[in-house]
This record gives structure tokens, C-alpha cells and sequence, in this order.
């Protein structure tokens, strides 16, 4: 991963994917933890301090290493702030609410969220729509997941994702650093990274790619 630097974590190949690369060695739904991507996601975030997990490219899951996370960070955010992109009108109430409560407790499942935030069966799409587009601006990201427990301390059902905010997961310098790049310039740097990995990549594709439009 260090060396494709981000990659999509589905078989999408607009741009590229796991299968380009590993295709040999990948084996979907195995659980087994060196060849099942479903069990590299949470290892990616749990084992090594070098890369962020969580939907980046168009609405779905992959990865991105620290190493390009400034140049995606310049895009997507272009030096503002969530309270700044917020006033400008960029993101809803629901955003804002799950933002606010992800800041303040600073790690926070899924579950403890919708629980937060009074979420009913009717809200979980527009809940769902709001995660996903923090994820996308690259204000939150994927910490861990965490097993339910029951009242006698019996460990149910599937894990729950959780959740930080992209600071707490990467230092604030990572921010800081992006908001000294020019967007044109990150931009610039991704497309011709990309256009390596594959030179038969369409440029509107790669648009929504880099700026997760």
C-alpha cells in the first residue's frame, strides 16, 4: 500500500483496486487475516500508523497513506475548518450533529452516535448519507471497531464501526501541512501518481476520484 499510496477498497476499477496488484493473492470473505480484505480494513487501522481507512472515493471504502493524506486533505477541504465549511452552507444539521458529537467524545461507535443523537429507523439513511459525506471531506475517519457486549459481559452480534475525527487519528501537523499545499499543485501530483498505476485512466473519472464529487 505504501508504495500505490491510496487504492479503493472495492472491486470498482474506474481508477484501480486491490485486484490490480494482489489479485493472486486475495481471497474475498475468508476471514483469514493475510488474504481477506474484508479483515485488512480494521488491520489497516489497528497494526500500522501509515494509512487511513474509511469511504474516500466515490462514497466507497479504501485507503489513503500519510504520505499522500496532505494532498487529498488540500482538495477536500481546501484549508477550512468544519465550522467554517459548515456556515458556508457545505453540510446539513445531521452532519454538524454527528461531527459535534464525534469531537467531543473523541472516539465513538456508530451505535453511541445514533443513540446521541435520538436516531429512529426513519433518520438511519439520511444518518447514514451524513457519515459517509464527512468520511468523503475527510473530517472523520475510521479508529477501530469494538464488539457489543450483553448485560453478563458476553460478547453479540457484529462489531461496530468507530469513529474519530481525522486529527485524532493523524496529528494535526498532517492538517496543517495540506493547508500550505495549493490545490491546483496536490491535484496536479495525484492525477500523474495515478496515470502511472494506470495510463488508460479516464480524466473525468479521475475527477471524482481526487475531489470525491
Amino acid at each position: 500500500m505504501k508504495t500505490i499510496g491510496f487504492c479503493i477498497a472495492s472491486n470498482d476499477n474506474r481508477i484501480f483496486n486491490l485486484k490490480n496488484y494482489y489479485g493472486n493473492y486475495i481471497q474475498n470473505h475468508t476471514g483469514n487475516i493475510d488474504t481477506d480484505p474484508w479483515e485488512w480494513r480494521i488491520r489497516s487501522v489497528k497494526e500500522v500508523d501509515f494509512m487511513v481507512y474509511g469511504k474516500l472515493f466515490y462514497k466507497k471504502a479504501g485507503w489513503i497513506t500519510t504520505d499522500w493524506l496532505p494532498m487529498f486533505l488540500s482538495i477536500r477541504r481546501n484549508g477550512k475548518t468544519f465550522e467554517e465549511m459548515y456556515y458556508d452552507g457545505s453540510f446539513s444539521q445531521m452532519e454538524k450533529q454527528i461531527y459535534d458529537c464525534i469531537s467531543y467524545d473523541h472516539i465513538v461507535s456508530v451505535n453511541d452516535i445514533k443513540n446521541k443523537l435520538n436516531c429512529n429507523k426513519s433518520d438511519y439513511s439520511k444518518f447514514n448519507t451524513a457519515l459517509t459525506n464527512l468520511q468523503m471531506r475527510m473530517l472523520i475517519t475510521v479508529y477501530d471497531e469494538a464488539h457489543k457486549i450483553s448485560t453478563n459481559g458476553q460478547i453479540y452480534g457484529w462489531p461496530v464501526t468507530l469513529f474519530c475525527t481525522l486529527e485524532k487519528k493523524v496529528g494535526s501537523a498532517i492538517v496543517s501541512k495540506a493547508n500550505n499545499i495549493r490545490t491546483e499543485d496536490a491535484f496536479d501530483a495525484i492525477y500523474e501518481h495515478i496515470k502511472k498505476l494506470n495510463p488508460k485512466v479516464e480524466y473525468q473519472q479521475v475527477k471524482k476520484f481526487i475531489w470525491g464529487k
